[in-house]
């Protein structure tokens, strides 16, 4: 897989709840994964190309690290309304950093 999945989830009006995210079964080209998940989170940004630390890190609890199987609670974000972006940095169980989802999400 050259460039991440795009995932922009519906608005969310300023102090409700996101839905969270549940990933299960990745695939990669195809077939899973060739290293299992060692961590994961959900950064979000203000600008489109992060180049320094995310505003908010959500941390995935992992279900099965062999196919990426995991979910991030739904919360309250602590974000100012306004448009975010967000990406889904997997760190492999071989050390390597993967951006596997990004997109934007509005906070109304």
């Amino acid at each position: 897989m050259a460039e991440a999945q795009r995932y922009s989830p519906d608005p969310v009006m300023w102090r409700d709840s996101w839905n969270g995210l549940r990933m299960s079964s990745v695939t990669v080209n195809d077939s899973a994964p060739d290293s299992a998940a060692a961590s994961a989170e959900l950064e979000f940004y203000q600008e489109k190309s992060p180049t320094g630390r995310p505003r908010l890190s959500l941390p995935a609890t992992i279900a099965n690290a062999a196919t990426w199987d995991m979910t991030i609670p739904a919360q309250v974000l602590p974000l100012p309304p306004g448009e975010w972006y967000l990406r889904l940095r997997v760190i492999r169980a071989d050390g390597k950093p993967k951006t596997y989802l990004q997109g934007t999400l509005r906070i109304v």
